[in-house]
């Protein structure tokens, strides 16, 4: 993005109810804006926030992996940057299929294990239950 595009979304987060919302994309999109304005404490903050609503978006995970090392904080950045990578190539492993049924099972058994890894384990020991793991 370019500089005029940091000035407008800035403009339309004025605009916005930041208190009332759920959707992990804006906190992403907020650290962003945080980030190139070089408030990168309060960056980390919209980005960790953007991870407690969604653990598994592999992009929170890249934007965290960026501001946890700029923070000072290599080992948490390490782990986010590994998160990031698996969750990129699960995404594109099931874009490349006809659809989600016909993922053989170590699709997605690497898929429980990203999930579990993401701290979604709720999520992953019901996945872990359809494939039989437990």
């Amino acid at each position: 993005m370019i500089k005029n595009d940091a000035e407008t979304v800035g403009k339309l987060f004025e605009k916005i109810d930041l208190e009332n919302m759920h959707d992990s994309r804006i906190f992403r999109y907020q650290a962003w804006l945080l980030n190139r304005q070089g408030k990168i404490k309060e960056a980390l903050a919209s980005c960790r926030k953007a991870w407690e609503l969604n653990q598994l978006d592999w992009r929170i995970h890249l934007d965290l992996a960026e501001l946890e090392r700029l923070s000072g904080n290599k080992e948490i950045a390490a782990r986010h940057a590994k998160l990031a990578s698996r969750g990129k190539a699960i995404e594109t492993s099931f874009q490349a299929l006809k659809n989600a049924t016909v993922a053989p099972f170590d699709q997605l058994e690497t898929l429980y294990e990203y999930i579990r890894d993401c701290g979604e384990e709720d999520l992953a020991f019901v996945l872990g239950k359809r494939l039989n793991l437990y």
